[in-house]
């Protein structure tokens, strides 16, 4: 087994572990909840990422309103992936035409099909907000964190008054 084999098994090992991280259910909102700890460092961070919240919140409102807003969102994540994965693609074949393999080039095709897996993971969630049910669960779980992180925003604000 020579070297270049033995890197792409363990890069192709460690992105089926985060894949298989990532497809279990709701292991992206550990994502969501680790961005809500890091805003909490500053007033402007917290402000920053409740507007964020917000309009993902008014965006996954708008799936309610309209299944046309699902569907279009949706096929414009797909076509992202497509795009990414010929990215991918091109790079592979610039690698072939050029000659002799690099592994920079095939690492580098490798994190871009990863970027399109994850994309692809994404839009899988996203188009699973397919009924009333789900999008209301949706809603009320944004609605929660917006709430809660409102609330760190005031006791914040309300300490700076205090001791400035």
């Amino acid at each position: 087994m020579s070297e270049r084999e033995l890197v792409i098994g363990v890069a192709c090992t460690i992105i089926g572990a985060v894949l298989y991280d990532l497809l279990k259910t709701g292991s992206l909102v550990g994502v969501r909840q680790l961005r809500n700890k890091l805003s909490e460092r500053s007033v402007k961070n917290l402000q920053t990422r409740i507007d964020q919240l917000q309009a993902s919140r008014d965006r996954v409102n708008s799936f309610a309103l309209s299944d046309r807003a699902l569907y279009l969102t949706s096929l414009q994540m797909m076509f992202g992936m497509f795009t990414i994965i010929c990215l991918g693609i091109v790079i592979l074949v610039l690698d072939y035409v050029l000659g002799e393999p690099r592994l920079g080039f095939a690492i580098l095709a490798l994190l871009i099909f990863l970027l399109a897996i994850v994309l692809g993971v994404v839009a899988m969630q996203t188009a699973g907000l397919d009924t009333p049910a789900k999008i209301s669960a949706k809603l009320s779980k944004l609605d929660s964190e917006i709430d809660d992180l409102k609330s760190k925003l005031d006791s914040r604000i309300r300490r700076a008054k205090n001791d400035g």
